[in-house]
């Protein structure tokens, strides 16, 4: 909880996640997002362009498999870490989506 605090961003991968390339990039492309994830939605709805998927044309779950934290989301970060601390039998994934 300490590095989105600080003047950093933060980038979560599952253990299970295979990179090809430097997501980086991708990431900079989009400075006024406070979070990205990744989504189970399985049909792109912006073609082969590497874009942000349509909503809510691409209305399924995020997928916390792959994620972006920027300072701003500290708050939400603050909140979603204390729902799931608070009950064991919630799980993380739809504690994300409940609150994003």
């Amino acid at each position: 909880l300490a590095c989105p605090a600080a003047a950093v961003q933060v980038v979560i991968s599952d253990v299970d996640v295979m990179w090809l390339r430097d997501p980086v990039p991708f990431f900079k492309r989009f400075p006024d997002a406070d979070v990205l994830t990744s989504t189970d939605h399985l049909t792109p709805t912006v073609g082969a362009r590497e874009e942000l998927e349509k909503y809510p044309e691409a209305g399924s779950a995020f997928n916390i498999g792959i994620m972006l934290f920027r300072k701003k989301a500290l708050p939400f970060v603050e909140e979603w870490i204390h729902i799931i601390e608070s009950d064991d039998k919630i799980w993380d994934q739809n504690a994300f989506n409940d609150l994003a």
